[in-house]
Parts: structure tokens; C-alpha cells; sequence
């Protein structure tokens, strides 16, 4: 299940990650129908027509596996998909966190501060520093960490054994550098610091951005190639099936991959007004 867990996570989190569990299944289902109720259709028009009924079912018999070949890569690109998204809107929350610590860091050069009130800004400045590091491992699809290990995933995204697509992971654990805004010379350091990490932040959400449209782009392809096998050489019935079937597939796809996003978004409406 794709979600980033908070300390205690809201009621509404817990019933999107249900509901993206449920839709994840019934797209499953729908595929699995999909392909292996082609080789019925064909057997039905054949017997219809009185005709050709022997090549018709060897010609469903032969499509039905690389119907559920592609349906399989289908799935695994909108995992892929659902797993940038995850990772995105992790680094979105750390990426406002770090604008926190920048007007902490600009407060704290301001030589008219007592130690106390340095004293104060500090202990923020660790609470966020805190948060940060809670997002770094938590944020996660399916158990899989996706900001707090250095990995490579790959993502079988066709028929052939060179269309796979990686997703390469970072590991965000010591990335950041403590802050001491105690002093005027540890703030100065920290403004330094904060537009590294800054940097850092913006070059990984771009990264996933990327790989997010790759896996999409990837997602559009298998959908023509599949509905162009499905439908290459049946007569008009079940051209139409086809059609119907992979419009609701492709509906599904986009729902599977939105309720990934929301069950992120729900933690976070500070995150949905940046994002919208």
C-alpha cells in the first residue's frame, strides 16, 4: 500500500490506502477478464457466423497470453507511476519544510536576539529537523522505502525484455545538515546549508516528475497496443467489446493512480495548495 505514515495517521488516509487497495484489485480482475474473454468472444462470433470457428479460437487462444502479457506490463507502469507520485509528495512536504527553516535561519540574523529568544528559534529548528527525518522514513510504497535507501527498481513495461524502465532511489537519511542558529556565525552557515539541501530537494521532485511521465507515456502505449491485438482480425462485435473493455481498464488505471495521490494528499492540505 502506497502511503506516507504520520505519527498518527487520519481516519480519511486509512479509508483511501482501503479503497486503493479494493480499486488495485478490481482493475486486476478486470484485466485478467479482459484477456482471457477474448478467446470466448471470438468462439461466439465464429459460432454466430457459421464460420472460420476453428482459426478464430486458435487466434484468441494465441492473443489471450500476450493480451495478459501486456496487461501485466500495464500494471506494473502504474505502479510505477503511483510509486513517483508517492516519492514526489514526500519531497514536497520535506521542500516546505525546508522553506520553514529558511525564515527560521533569516530570524535568527537579527543581532537584537536574546539568548533566549536564540534559544527558542533552535529548538524549532530541531523540531523541523525532526520532521524531516520521520518523512525520509516513512514515505513509502507498498513497505518499500523510497527516500531512505539507495536502490534501483525495475519496472517491466512491455513484452520485450528491453522495455523496462528504472526508478532509481536516493537515500535521503543523512543528506541534511543539522542547524545551530545559537550563533551568528551557525546562522550564516545555515542559510549556506539550507540552499544546498534546497537544491538537492527540487533536483529529486523533478527527477520523479520525469519518470512519472515516462511511465505514463509507456501506459498510453500498451493501452493501443493491446486494444490493436485485441481487435486485429475479429469482426465488429468485438471490436466494440474491446473498445468498451479497454476504456474502462484505462479509467481504472487513472483512478488507481489518483487514489495513490490522495491518500498523500489527505495528510497534508498544506501540500494540496501548493500542488493545486
Amino acid at each position: 500500500m502506497a502511503n506516507i505514515i504520520p505519527p498518527a495517521a487520519d481516519l480519511q488516509g486509512i479509508k483511501n490506502a482501503t479503497v486503493l487497495d479494493t480499486t488495485a484489485s478490481t482493475l486486476k480482475e478486470s484485466l485478467h477478464k479482459l484477456s482471457g474473454g477474448l478467446a470466448l468472444q471470438l468462439a461466439k462470433s465464429a459460432e454466430s457466423q457459421g464460420r472460420g470457428e476453428a482459426s478464430l479460437l486458435a487466434l484468441g487462444e494465441r492473443m489471450s497470453p500476450d493480451l495478459q502479457t501486456l496487461n501485466q506490463a500495464t500494471l506494473n507502469a502504474n505502479d510505477g507511476i503511483a510509486m513517483t507520485q508517492v516519492a514526489e509528495a514526500g519531497l514536497s512536504d520535506i521542500h516546505a519544510d525546508i522553506q520553514q527553516l529558511k525564515k527560521l535561519v533569516v530570524a535568527s540574523l537579527n543581532g537584537a536576539l536574546s539568548p533566549e529568544d536564540r534559544a527558542a528559534l533552535q529548538t524549532e529548528v530541531r523540531r523541523i529537523q525532526l520532521s524531516i527525518e520521520q518523512k525520509v522514513q516513512t514515505t513509502r510504497y507498498n513497505g518499500t522505502p523510497l527516500l531512505a535507501v539507495a536502490k534501483t527498481i525495475m519496472l517491466q513495461a512491455g513484452m520485450q525484455a528491453e522495455n523496462q524502465i528504472s526508478i532509481q532511489l536516493k537515500d535521503f537519511s543523512n543528506v541534511f545538515t543539522p542547524l545551530d542558529l545559537t550563533g551568528d556565525s551557525g546562522s550564516a552557515a545555515a542559510g549556506l546549508s539550507l540552499q544546498k539541501d534546497e537544491l538537492v530537494v527540487e533536483s529529486a521532485q523533478s527527477y520523479f516528475v520525469d519518470k512519472g511521465s515516462e511511465l505514463a507515456d509507456a501506459v498510453t502505449s500498451l493501452d493501443r497496443w493491446s486494444l490493436s491485438l485485441g481487435t486485429n482480425g475479429v469482426g465488429l462485435q468485438t471490436k466494440e467489446a474491446a473498445q468498451s473493455a479497454a476504456a474502462r481498464i484505462a479509467m481504472q488505471i487513472r483512478d488507481h493512480a489518483t487514489m495513490a495521490f490522495q491518500v498523500q494528499a489527505n495528510q497534508s492540505a498544506a501540500r494540496v495548495q501548493q500542488l493545486l
